[in-house]
Parts: structure tokens; sequence; C-alpha cells
């Protein structure tokens, strides 16, 4: 008989490591370039973004410094900053 709250922890450790792994390859991804996808912000930009920003606030996860520094710098732009004061 398998116990539920150690079959639960082992989902929930193997979940972690994938999206931790799944982080990484962002990142590596991103490498020192300002936007995942040529040379301006896209669609990929946004909602990348905001998966991490989720990631971060609701696993309570740091973001690795590229990262972080890419999701700084998307918070920067002024239509980011209106749309979260008009729907925060």
């Amino acid at each position: 008989m398998r116990r539920p709250i150690k079959s639960a922890i082992g989902r929930r450790s193997e979940s972690s490591s994938r999206l931790k792994g799944t982080i990484d390859r962002i990142g590596d991804e991103l490498d020192d370039r300002e936007f995942l996808v040529g040379p301006g912000l896209t669609l990929a930009d946004i909602s990348v973004a905001t998966a991490l920003r989720i990631w971060g606030r609701g696993v309570g996860q740091d973001l690795p410094a590229t990262l972080q520094a890419y999701c700084e710098r998307l918070q920067d732009r002024p239509a980011y900053q209106r749309a979260m004061a008009a729907h925060g």
C-alpha cells in the first residue's frame, strides 16, 4: 500500500526539480540578450516574465541573477508600469 503523504512529497520534489531545470534553461537561453526572441519585446517575453514572477512569488524561490535582471528590465518599461497601475 502506498503512503499518500510520502507519494505527494515525492511528486512535489520531482515537480520542483523539473521547474528548477526549466528556469535554468530559460536563463541559459536568455544568456546576455535583452529579450528572449529577437531585438525587441515580444509576447514570449511577456508570458515568460509573467510565469517567472508567479514562480518566484508563489513558490518563494529566488530567480537566478540573469533572470532577475531580465524581469527588472521588463518591469522598468513605462508600458509595464502603466499596466500594473491600471490592473495590479
